[in-house]
């Protein structure tokens, strides 16, 4: 370990790989993951904040009850973003200087990050001063709202992305995994000025942020000058300096879904179906650690690869009678305080497309012993380790896998070892929520019915 005024660091080593992780974290509680690349042209930088759609209603580090309006999250990604000051905004900034950026609101967190190949410590100064100082001005508020509503409106025009809405919303009856990650047309019309510095004040402090570098550059040079830059951010702004910890409000959420079946009629030219299954647990007041958290993510990937994936029999079987086509697929959403299984597509017949996936996901849960075949099961996992290792080499794929990790709690090298030591009982025992249909739920999207 080695101290200084304003950070302490140490280093971690990869033991499938030798490649080393470097972490620091500055007094205020901002950590700093630094993965070296030497020789590597590209370098990636990201800036996670652990906040996300969910956080609507939370209780701050003073014990204060705060209620943001759903989609504040993504509007204040748009503001960091979208603000056009003298010099441009944020994104035609890091543009001039030769990176690409983006950012991704999610569920529990909001990640800002770019890649370039040149000026990398430049554009993380600019992208660190536009997510810790941002201007709320009326004028630049309106601008957003309206480019978000126009965001809004292109969602109600796919039919997969109404599936989707129509699903995670009559699965949950409190929790706000149900709401739209971009909010509604009457929640987005409650976000002021005013909301926006609370919640800025509330979730977009140092302590909360965690920054993640990858590419050629050696922590004894790089770390020196970013923890330079937040001891300036801090010591401008004293809510830099505040304990920024927040707890979500418990909500009382209830095993089962709250809606069975979904089924809205679209001119479109095939339908779309959904299958929901909810995990009973985590909750918002009860919630999983990062651990147990990443050992379900990685246990669900591997399980439901090797009963969904494309050459599994459930899709072959579906196929063969013309129910589903290749967007057939699933998403295993796992989260701190929420799981879900998403299984669908396309298909001609939605309705019976969704009946046939969810008996043989009922009967597969009913009959765990047999399901997935162990010799499946482990060449899956062989392959999905050996993924893993490889995505090392790929710059943009292990600084996001990186961020993630710290956003969760954990950190990138964990995965391997998980990887190595999920027990297949364990996973099975994990999976046995699909054996109760209270906790099934179906979203349905009809094409109209043409005559001539």
């Amino acid at each position: 370990m080695v101290e200084d005024r304003t950070y302490s660091c140490y280093t971690k080593r990869d033991p499938y790989t030798g490649r080393e992780m470097q972490v620091a974290r500055h007094s205020s509680g901002c950590s700093v993951t630094l993965l070296p690349r030497p020789g590597f042209v590209h370098s990636f930088a990201a800036v996670g904040i652990p906040y996300g759609s969910i956080h609507t209603q939370v209780v701050d580090s003073d014990g204060v009850k705060k209620s943001f309006p759903p989609g504040s999250a993504h509007f204040f990604e748009h503001m960091v973003f979208g603000e056009a000051g003298s010099e441009g905004s944020l994104f035609e900034q890091l543009s001039e200087l030769g990176a690409r950026a983006n950012a991704l609101t999610g569920y529990c967190d909001t990640v800002y990050y770019f890649v370039t190949i040149e000026n990398v410590e430049r554009c993380l100064q600019l992208l660190l001063d536009a997510v810790t100082e941002v201007d709320l001005l009326p004028a630049s508020v309106e601008r957003e709202r309206a480019i978000i509503l126009s965001e809004l409106g292109l969602d109600r025009d796919s039919s997969e992305q109404i599936c989707f809405t129509n699903l995670m919303r009559a699965m949950w009856k409190n929790h706000p995994a149900g709401e739209h990650i971009i909010g509604s047309e009457a929640s987005l019309a409650k976000i002021t000025p005013a909301i926006l510095a609370d919640f800025a004040d509330t979730f977009y402090t140092l302590p909360n942020f965690s920054i993640v570098l990858v590419g050629d550059h050696e922590a004894e040079t790089i770390f020196p000058k970013i923890m330079a830059n937040l001891d300036s951010i801090r010591n401008g702004n004293r809510r830099h300096c505040r304990n920024s910890r927040f707890d979500s409000l418990p909500l009382p959420e209830p095993a089962e879904v709250a809606e069975k079946m979904v089924c809205v009629t679209r001119d479109v030219l095939i339908g779309q179906f959904l299958i929901g299954i909810k995990l009973p647990a985590p909750t918002l007041s009860n919630s999983f650690n990062s651990r147990d958290l990443l050992s379900l993510r990685l246990s669900g990937r591997l399980f439901f690869d090797s009963i969904l994936g494309d050459t599994a029999p459930l899709f072959t079987k579906l196929e063969s009678v013309g129910l589903v086509n290749d967007s057939f697929g699933y998403t295993w959403i796992c989260e701190n305080s929420f799981a879900t299984l998403v299984v669908g597509g396309e298909s001609a017949d939605p309705a019976a497309a969704a009946d046939a996936v969810k008996a043989e996901l009922l009967a597969i849960g009913r009959d765990l012993t047999t399901h997935p075949n162990l010799d499946d099961y482990e060449r899956q996992r062989r392959i999905e380790t050996g993924d893993f290792i490889r995505s090392l080499d790929s710059i943009s794929s292990t600084g996001m896998a990186a961020t993630e990790s710290v956003l969760s709690g954990s950190d990138l090298f964990d995965y391997a070892l998980l990887y190595r030591d999920i027990d297949p009982a364990a996973v099975i025992r994990a999976m046995d929520f699909l054996s109760n249909e209270a906790y099934y739920c179906s979203s349905l999207v009809l094409a109209e019915t043409r005559t001539h």
